[in-house]
């Protein structure tokens, strides 16, 4: 039941900063400074990143790699708050979010140098179809 809790806290995590990324109010964004929003976004999306695949790779703890990944949406919000009018920019940033967040639940679980060798060109590659262009995923209604 644990493993079931972690994947739908982390799922409703990815859910809720899409739904905050997407509903920024404007009178934030008239508050914050661009350059500002960016070097802290960028900070704590790093550290959070980082920070969850220690958590996930060295400590083994489910509950610390949320609260990172909690920091990491906060960095990502950070990022993209200025940007909430583009959205093929907010699809590329949330499907490499995505990409990440698989690869790093499944290093979790396999334990094993190889399959976190997989899983991470896995990641790279899914990397690279997002950044491509894919257009099945970027333009919905076109």
């Amino acid at each position: 039941m644990y493993h079931v809790v972690l994947i739908a806290l982390i799922a409703t995590l990815m859910l809720a900063a899409w739904n905050l990324v997407h509903s920024s109010p404007r009178a934030i964004i008239f508050l914050v400074p661009e350059k500002g929003a960016f070097v802290a976004g960028a900070a704590l999306l790093i550290l959070g990143v980082f920070l969850t695949f220690a958590a996930a790779v060295l400590v083994q703890n489910g509950a610390a790699m949320v609260g990172f990944l909690l920091k990491a949406h906060l960095g990502l919000w950070l990022l993209l708050m200025h940007r909430s009018d583009d959205e093929e920019t907010i699809r590329r940033a949330f499907l490499m979010m995505g990409a990440l967040i698989a690869t790093l639940l499944g290093i979790y679980y396999v334990q094993d140098l190889y399959g976190a060798l997989l899983l991470m060109l896995l990641m790279l590659a899914a990397g690279y179809y997002v950044l491509t262009g894919n257009p099945r995923f970027l333009n919905r209604g076109r």
